[in-house]
């Protein structure tokens, strides 16, 4: 859901000194699309871990992660060691906010102050640290409705990376093809693109800011290849 909170802010020119947007594997068709799957997703979920490694091993052998390493970095901080249960659990209890969503697919879409709740308290329980009020973002219909249409409108140099081609929606494919971003299709990921291939990741980052001459000197990452 940050992809659309990023594009929402460039859309707005909220931040003017803003040189380039880049967003990762967010695309309105199938971001709507894949609401319907919510309660399978969570019910699907382990919620105890005797150990921090079954943790890290479950979101690989799970599909939510594809590279142990980086797993080993972000899994962590997404548990809690609970000494009632002498076990490992998710910090975020995101079951929880079901009794705002539960059903909501079976209406239609023109409801969006519905939906503009249910979404609003997935993305409130699922932040951690607690957010301010001032970084509260609705992201529902109100979040994902003409987000492609945003995103080609913002009017700075866009870099749009997918895990798959499958996911462009029309708006995206016709904006592709006159050349109004750039879109690089990471293969053998899955959605979190950041974490399942991090050089790779950080180099595609690193060419697009030399490409678009961002920064005066651009950005180096010590250790990797220098942007060509």
């Amino acid at each position: 859901m940050g992809g659309s909170v990023a594009v929402h802010v460039a859309a707005r020119k909220a931040i003017s000194s803003l040189a380039g947007l880049i967003v990762i594997d967010v695309v309105e068709g199938t971001a709507l699309a894949s609401l319907i799957h919510m309660q399978k997703i969570l019910s699907s979920r382990v919620q105890h871990f005797s150990s921090i490694e079954k943790a890290i091993e479950w979101s690989v052998r799970g599909g939510s992660l594809r590279n142990i390493e980086s797993a080993r970095v972000s899994v962590p901080a997404t548990l809690k060691y609970d000494d009632s249960k002498k076990c490992y659990i998710y910090r975020t209890r995101l079951e929880e906010t079901e009794q705002y969503w539960r059903g909501w697919y079976a209406f239609d879409f023109a409801s969006n102050e519905y939906l503009e709740i249910v979404m609003y308290f997935i993305y409130l329980f699922s932040m951690r640290p607690r957010l301010s009020d001032t970084y509260i973002f609705k992201a529902g219909v109100g979040g994902y409705e003409g987000l492609s249409e945003k995103f080609l409108a913002s009017p700075v140099p866009k870099l749009l990376l997918l895990a798959g081609t499958d996911r462009l929606d029309r708006a995206l494919t016709i904006g592709q093809m006159q050349g109004k971003f750039q879109m690089v299709v990471v293969r053998h990921t899955g959605h979190a693109i950041q974490e399942d291939v991090p050089d790779e990741f950080a180099n595609l980052v690193l060419n697009f800011i030399s490409r678009n001459r961002i920064g005066p000197r651009g950005v180096e990452i010590p250790g990797l290849r220098r942007p060509i």
